[in-house]
């Protein structure tokens, strides 16, 4: 292809991107940021790959992308917060048949339904007439940690939207008492570089009284225990001023 093709494809996906989101959502402005920029201080001039990716494969049908999408829109990874799209992301995974979309749907509008109803504090409901949320404050270098319990055992843990499931060391694995559950291989992109590690599904996780049943877990990443994912993409997150507020 030749040089001034190229410009005009790239100016052309450029033009399809911003067609895309606008057409999701016109109530909120999009500003794109690094995976490791956790406090979105740095807008980057176009969308980081992983999310240029994700917005291609939503729109083309892919449910498991629109809920990615839905995810980034939320928890403001990679893109700034907009409830509104994480709304319709989810929407449109729940109707390509994405079973933890459609179980966001049905708990966002049980909770809509709910917000004027004595069962609610603020805007925090739960389905069960119950109010479950977790509040976090900033630590180390803007990060928040949360404490994380398995099988009555209680490890801190970083909370990290960037990390697509719970990751662990296999020395906290084996004190958690998850090191010997029936687990597949598939390989992990870390930031020291590509590693192999155990995936398992653990029956009962519990974050800051926030219990959850069969949760992904990584096994084998080295250093800090994250909370990623196949967590928080269950969770309802609002990040601002220091603080994360965690509700289910």
């Amino acid at each position: 292809m030749r040089p001034a093709s190229l410009v005009v494809s790239a100016l052309l996906g450029l033009v399809l991107l911003a067609f895309s989101l606008a057409g999701a959502h016109a109530a909120c402005e999009d500003r794109f940021y690094a995976p490791e920029d956790y406090e979105n201080l740095v807008p980057l001039r176009r969308p980081q790959a992983e999310f240029a990716t994700a917005l291609r494969g939503a729109n083309n049908g892919d449910a498991l992308a629109a809920r990615n999408l839905a995810v980034s829109y939320e928890t403001g990874y990679l893109v700034s917060r907009c409830e509104q799209k994480a709304a319709y992301w989810y929407g449109r995974a729940a109707r390509g048949g994405d079973r933890l979309a459609k179980r966001w749907v049905d708990t966002h509008e049980e909770r809509l339904r709910r917000a004027a109803g004595p069962e609610c504090i603020g805007a925090y409901c739960s389905p069960d007439g119950r109010t479950h949320v977790a509040m976090f404050y900033a630590g180390r270098h803007g990060h928040y940690f949360a404490p994380m319990t398995i099988n009555g055992v209680t490890v801190e843990a970083l909370i990290d939207t960037g990390a697509s499931s719970i990751a662990v060391s296999r020395d906290t694995a084996r004190e958690l008492g998850i090191d010997r559950f029936p687990a597949q291989q598939a390989n992990v992109q870390t930031a020291n570089g590509m590693i192999t590690a155990s995936h398992v599904v653990v029956p009962s996780v519990t974050v800051s009284g926030i219990t959850l049943e069969n949760v992904r877990v990584a096994i084998g990443v080295t250093g800090q225990t994250l909370i990623g994912m196949s967590f928080l993409s269950r969770l309802q997150l609002q990040m601002g001023n220091g603080t994360l507020s965690v509700s289910y």
